[in-house]
């Protein structure tokens, strides 16, 4: 099982924050996270438990389709999706606590690669954290108009 944990503050309300990386997340999600080339709510209306978004991710020079699924939803706190693909299974955890008028943003992803993946375990993590890192900090640049991070070669 790899484990990982980012955390960033956003000067945003929690409700700005909530909405930008949950609310619209399939128009947003390909915006902060270069790895990710296309992202399609399945489920009309709020996301709420049981949204599915039908996903395509750059893993190791292929894109990988999967579908997440919103099993924990609580608005402007907290909401869990779940991934399940031939590569590994993800459950993504992501908790908006306020902090003065900003926001502290956390991202916690578990992954259980399967099959030969296993092997690779301790650089898909290393792969995971920096893409982590950097999804957080390009969230924190949109909602301040700054530039975002490129994906690192």
């Amino acid at each position: 099982m790899i484990e990982i944990e980012q955390r960033i503050v956003v000067p945003r309300p929690v409700h700005d924050v909530y909405d930008f990386v949950i609310t619209r997340h399939a128009e947003n999600h390909p915006r902060w996270d270069p790895d990710v080339v296309r992202v399609e709510q399945l489920d009309p209306g709020d996301v709420r438990v049981g949204t599915r978004f039908a996903m395509g991710r750059k893993m190791m020079g292929r894109v990988q389709d999967s579908t997440l699924e919103v099993t924990e939803c609580e608005p402007d706190r907290r909401v869990v999706m779940r991934s399940e693909s031939r590569a590994m299974d993800i459950t993504f955890v992501n908790a908006f606590e306020e902090e003065g008028s900003a926001t502290r943003l956390t991202f916690r992803a578990e992954a259980e690669p399967h099959g030969p993946l296993r092997v690779m375990s301790p650089f898909i993590k290393e792969q995971f954290g920096n893409g982590l890192r950097r999804s957080l900090e390009n969230i924190r640049s949109l909602l301040e108009g700054a530039p975002i991070q490129a994906q690192e070669l």
